[in-house]
């Protein structure tokens, strides 16, 4: 069983608060698929896995701490998807502060 907390979270970048799914806790049964994610239930919690600050588009695992050199992320994403423009800012802040 999955379990997921509501809380309000500040953005480390731009200080706006927002609302935020915590993920509490999950389980996994059976094999990953062949693309690697995760096998359900622990799949279904992909969209707990980044939180995204909705007034100035900072993506991070806590959006509370402010990764290095992430400033130049503000809504640098062109995607009109939210699920996309989550991942994609995700993936950027991972390619400035590990590369």
């Amino acid at each position: 069983m999955t379990t997921t907390i509501p809380h309000q979270s500040v953005c480390g970048l731009c200080g706006g608060i927002s609302e935020q799914t915590g993920l509490q806790s999950t389980n996994a049964f059976g094999s990953p698929d062949l693309d690697l994610r995760p096998p359900e239930m622990e799949r279904s919690t992909m969209c707990y896995w980044v939180q995204t600050c909705p007034q100035c588009g900072y993506c991070a695992r806590d959006i509370a701490e402010k990764l290095q050199r992430s400033s130049g992320l503000l809504n640098d994403c062109p995607s009109s998807r939210p699920r996309t423009a989550r991942s994609i800012g995700w993936m950027k802040s991972l390619e400035i502060n590990f590369l």
